[in-house]
């Protein structure tokens, strides 16, 4: 409010550019003083493209994958996307999509696939296996239950006939799997996870209740097919 006035009776040489993501939080009074102009997020290949020119500008080595996730994980946002590469670049050295991963605490969508085939197909043994691997891992389990919500959507999508939105990356293994598996199973699978993800904010162990959760689900899903 103790701007309004320079903003109304701005010296003639002065132009004011006000950046913000959070343009609700400005006051009425400021808003109807400015020239309002919205931005998209900037494309995938773009922030892509700036990336690597910056990493050859300052002699980063990296892998053109490792920076296209960068991309994709920061949905547009190129500041976003510049402190992420900086935390790439000081964990290895070379960027790549497995640092990239590691750094976020995120899990490949391949290993997110093969934990739901094996609830989905009541393997308790090779679920527990696939814990066990990342258990020295810090893990987003947040991020874990999203795209596992996600990867299923788009599996019950596929059984629809339809076209997949969130995994563009490996085709052919997700319509390997969805073949092998009955819809009422996926839709099942999709509707825990999507419960789980309520349960999970109400505790501060959330990779332990998750494996759990899984676990549990694996056997549920072994006893509903035996009958």
């Amino acid at each position: 409010n103790a701007f309004l006035k320079i903003l109304e009776e701005p010296a003639k040489f002065v132009v004011f550019i006000l950046a913000t993501t959070e343009a609700f939080k400005l006051p009425d009074t400021v808003r109807s003083r400015c020239f309002q102009l919205f931005f998209n997020p900037v494309n995938v290949e773009t922030v892509t493209q700036h990336l690597e020119n910056m990493c050859k500008q300052e002699s980063i080595a990296f892998e053109r994958d490792g920076l296209e996730m960068i991309a994709k994980v920061t949905q547009g946002s190129l500041r976003d996307a510049i402190n992420l590469l900086e935390q790439a670049r000081f964990a290895s050295s070379i960027v790549t999509k497995s640092v990239v991963l590691s750094v976020l605490g995120y899990i490949d969508d391949q290993i997110i696939l093969s934990m739901i085939q094996c609830i989905a197909m009541k393997d308790q043994l090779a679920l527990s296996k696939i814990f066990n691997a990342w258990s020295d891992q810090v893990i987003s389990i947040d991020y874990l239950v999203k795209r596992s919500i996600e990867i299923l959507y788009d599996a019950i999508v596929i059984k629809y006939q339809g076209a997949p939105k969130y995994v563009l990356g490996m085709s052919e293994q997700l319509n390997s799997f969805v073949q092998s598996i009955l819809v009422q199973d996926l839709i099942q699978c999709f509707d825990e996870l999507c419960s789980i993800d309520m349960v999970l904010t109400k505790t501060s162990k959330k990779q332990l209740l998750f494996e759990s959760l899984m676990l549990r689900l694996s056997v549920q899903n072994a006893h509903a097919s035996g009958a």
